[in-house]
């Protein structure tokens, strides 16, 4: 299965969003695909690594580091494309969860 997701990505860009850096079982074929596939940037949103976690994945997986939590980027995502639902935007949440319509 996992095979043919990866297979799909060939030569367009790629954002790995709630991956473990630690899951071996995925790095090793994100590693092998890397290796074979030298089309468009893939970005991994991951906050505050250390030098070492960054420098692996850009240098082997040419894989490169967004320093924000997964809420952060998708604000900021959607701050910049208006990419959310009205009824999923952060304000429309912040009231409901005021008004103590939701949690």
């Amino acid at each position: 299965m996992l095979d043919s997701w990866l297979g799909k990505l060939r030569g367009v860009c790629v954002i790995l969003i709630g991956y473990s850096m630690s899951d071996m079982d995925i790095g090793s074929y994100l590693y092998e695909f890397r290796q074979q596939d030298n089309g468009n940037n893939w970005y991994a949103v991951f906050p505050r690594s250390d030098s070492t976690v960054r420098k692996y994945w850009a240098n082997q997986l040419r894989i490169q580091q967004i320093d924000r939590t997964f809420v952060e980027f998708i604000h900021d995502l959607d701050a910049e494309a208006n990419v959310l639902p009205a009824a999923w935007k952060y304000e429309k949440i912040a009231a409901l969860k005021k008004k103590k319509l939701i949690q």
